[in-house]
């Protein structure tokens, strides 16, 4: 039996399952690594994602992208935070859950209110 091939078939696998692995494991570690607790306008909220702790972090994080691109992370105590995520019933389900992140558009949550 041909142990070229065979060698070959399995240094290829190897590679193909490296290259799946690797990017989910820049996942299993925290994204923020400093946080701003600086108000942001709700009119330049792009999106808002809110990570709860789990396995990958052990802190809530909270990632606001802005209008003009700049992605902040946001620190979870403020009361203005807490205020701006009590308005958004979905956020509020995220939050007391631990095993998904949840990502709002504010503005369109916002008009939809009116």
């Amino acid at each position: 039996m041909p142990t070229k091939p065979l060698l070959l078939a399995a240094l290829t696998l190897c590679c193909v399952l490296v290259l799946h692995v690797v990017p989910s494991m820049s996942e299993l570690r925290c994204r923020c690594r400093q946080t701003s607790a600086t108000p942001i306008p709700r009119r330049s909220i792009k999106k808002l994602e809110l990570m709860p702790a789990g396995g990958h972090c052990r802190q809530v994080e909270i990632i606001v992208t802005k209008r003009n691109g700049k992605v902040v992370c946001v620190d979870p105590k403020p009361r203005w935070i807490k205020a701006f995520l009590r308005s958004f019933p979905e956020m509020q389900r995220s939050h007391q859950s631990t095993t998904s992140s949840t990502t709002v558009t504010p503005t369109a949550a916002y008009k939809s209110k009116k």
